[in-house]
């Protein structure tokens, strides 16, 4: 598990891909407010995604594909206004794009 990682408050880059992860999305990531770059793909993280991950604001990549999330894509990954790179492929999200990311 991942418990004890919003320590690391100067953290970037977290590349957590592949590593079988389940459950939701932690909410410690969610504290890493220095991330330019999440990668969490090809695990099992469910539910949704937390609107808290607009908080993130200062993410360039977030990469998420490959998982087993479900509703609606959070309107607040509008705040990401540096964000260049967005995959969410392969979960089963619903809903529209939210008019933000546009």
């Amino acid at each position: 598990a991942l418990d004890g990682i919003s320590a690391a408050i100067s953290l970037e880059v977290l590349h957590l891909t592949n590593l079988g992860l389940r459950g939701p999305l932690p909410e410690e990531l969610l504290r890493l407010t220095n991330l330019r770059s999440l990668l969490a793909n090809f695990n099992h993280f469910t539910g949704t995604l937390p609107q808290a991950i607009g908080d993130l604001t200062g993410l360039q990549e977030l990469l998420l594909y490959e998982n087993d999330l479900t509703g609606a894509i959070p309107s607040t990954l509008g705040n990401l206004i540096h964000l260049q790179t967005l995959n969410l492929a392969q979960n089963a999200l619903g809903g529209e794009i939210p008019v933000e990311l546009d």
